[in-house]
């Protein structure tokens, strides 16, 4: 199942590339991020709704034009995204002291579009 990020990820590219008008990408977000944001409980997904949703507002205030919309909502989703893949190889281990640490067998690594 595809993360509610991701999918919201999507859909802002899509009206960003110019794919989806503003209305059509509200008309999708606005249902989204009263209903299903919130019950996510993901703080990356929390703030990203939460940036996108400022940043419309910003539009709507008439403080900016859709085309500097479109661009800060662009430089947002380029933000980095964390992404947990599982090793294919066996981690290393680090130790500092009588501390040793093991990753759990999963690597973050940083992506953006």
């Amino acid at each position: 199942m595809e993360s509610l990020e991701k999918t919201i990820r999507d859909h802002a590219w899509a009206y960003v590339e110019r794919r989806a008008t503003r209305d059509d990408f509200m008309d999708w977000f606005g249902p989204v991020l009263m209903d299903d944001v919130d019950k996510a409980n993901e703080m990356p997904t929390l703030d990203l709704a939460g940036d996108i949703a400022r940043l419309d507002a910003e539009f709507t205030s008439g403080a900016w034009s859709e085309d500097q919309l479109r661009e800060a909502i662009r430089q947002r989703l380029h933000r980095y995204v964390a992404v947990v893949v599982p090793r294919t190889e066996p981690a290393p281990v680090a130790s500092s002291g009588n501390v040793v640490s093991t990753p759990v067998g999963m690597s973050p690594i940083a992506s953006a579009r």
